[in-house]
């Protein structure tokens, strides 16, 4: 087993058996409008399961509110006053598998699209998907176990085309998280310097359970 390295800027986590929390308390942060779920294990919730938010054990419509699946956060429509919040759906355990020494963060904003480009005559503009792209340097070789557990977990199941999950801290107010898809990994090795290597992600946008599309990461 090959123990985390050292870092302060990027955690590489795995994801575990998505696991059901039943009315799993959520706490006030922004007025009586944004909740999020108290305990920090059980926040990544699974984006392939549905999800229910109950206000003074009331159940919600799901058109009345929008699901953070990487910060466990529920944002209403409405002021829902000081009454307690609960969610039910299932989260992901997350296992913090690496760590690395750099990032580099491509987090471009919702840039939209002049349609009058293609062909439409009023002067308008449409909405593009967000994208955010990573880049990580580490000190990891493909054969390396990752696992701090007593599982296994080789670099090269990262490159599976499954999503893991990524924590960046941005700096000590921000922290961009989620879901990422790693897409390239290039090793370099030398007689001069050490072993290095980086592991490139996008960002995961997908439909979610009752849900349209929407990212799967965010940063707060």
């Amino acid at each position: 087993m090959t123990a985390p390295l050292a870092g302060r800027l990027c955690t590489i986590y795995a994801g575990g058996t998505p696991t059901v929390m039943t009315t799993e308390p959520a706490a006030w942060t922004t007025n009586y409008t944004v909740a999020r779920i108290t305990e920090a294990a059980k926040r990544a919730i699974d984006p392939a399961t549905t999800v229910a938010v109950f206000v003074d054990a009331f159940e919600i419509s799901s058109g009345d509110y929008s699901v953070n699946f990487a910060e466990g956060t529920i944002t209403f429509t409405d002021d829902q006053g000081n009454l307690a919040v609960t969610v039910t759906s299932k989260y992901v355990p997350l296992l913090a598998v690496s760590q690395a020494k750099s990032v580099d963060i491509q987090l471009p904003a919702p840039v939209l699209a002049d349609v009058t480009l293609l062909g439409d005559t009023a002067p308008r503009q449409l909405a593009v998907a967000q994208k955010c792209s990573l880049s990580l340097a580490h000190f990891h070789q493909m054969s390396d176990d990752l696992d701090t557990g007593e599982g296994t977990l080789l670099l090269s199941t990262l490159l599976s085309g499954a999503p893991i999950f990524v924590e960046v801290k941005v700096s000590t107010l921000q922290t961009l998280r989620g879901w990422f898809m790693p897409t390239k990994a290039d090793w370099k090795h030398g007689l001069d310097s050490a072993l290095e290597g980086t592991l490139e992600l996008t960002g995961v946008v997908q439909t979610c359970v009752g849900r349209s599309d929407q990212a799967l990461f965010s940063l707060t």
